[in-house]
């Protein structure tokens, strides 16, 4: 088991480079409207950003969960292993999905230098969105539970961030 959810996690790692390349053109561009007060240009780069990064995120992981052995056949030659990795790929749509939105709000909130929010927002998700659960997972000893943690964790980032959108623009022309 912890082999399989560590090949899962390095698609997770993997995934996260390319989406990251969206979060930071939005960090820039974030930045930059941010400085100019053009809220409507804001906006559009969070839609845009965001749109563009779940499409990805989901994209790879629906790739994978279509045609998991040949993906995964170039990480590992163990049969035991590839047959397991079927049942828990599917957890790559909702992780890379909301992981996704969340790194994209990462980068406009660097890009707007407000590092406070990340942090609050980090802490607030793990106490919340992904402790409770991880714990229960190992007491239960359930690997699928243990990415529901990983689930609402990426949630958590999500709403947390999300709530201070609006207070990022406020004041702002």
């Amino acid at each position: 088991m912890l082999v399989v959810n560590t090949l899962l996690m390095q698609i997770v790692l993997t995934a996260s480079y390319f989406i990251d390349g969206v979060a930071l053109a939005v960090e820039s561009y974030a930045g930059r409207f941010y400085g100019q007060r053009a809220t409507a240009d804001l906006h559009w780069l969070l839609l845009l950003g965001s749109g563009g990064s779940v499409v990805l995120g989901v994209l790879i992981a629906v790739t994978l969960l279509v045609w998991p052995v040949p993906f995964f056949s170039l990480l590992t030659v163990h049969q035991s292993l590839l047959s397991v990795l079927p049942v828990y790929v599917g957890w790559l749509i909702p992780v890379l999905g909301l992981g996704a939105i969340a790194f994209t709000l990462d980068g406009y909130f660097l890009g707007l230098t407000a590092g406070y929010i990340l942090r609050n927002s980090t802490l607030i998700a793990v106490l919340i969105g992904f402790l409770p659960m991880a714990l229960f997972a190992n007491w239960l000893q359930q690997p699928h539970l243990l990415w529901v943690a990983l689930v609402g964790l990426m949630a958590g980032r999500v709403v947390t961030l999300m709530r201070q959108v609006p207070s990022t623009v406020k004041g702002i022309p």
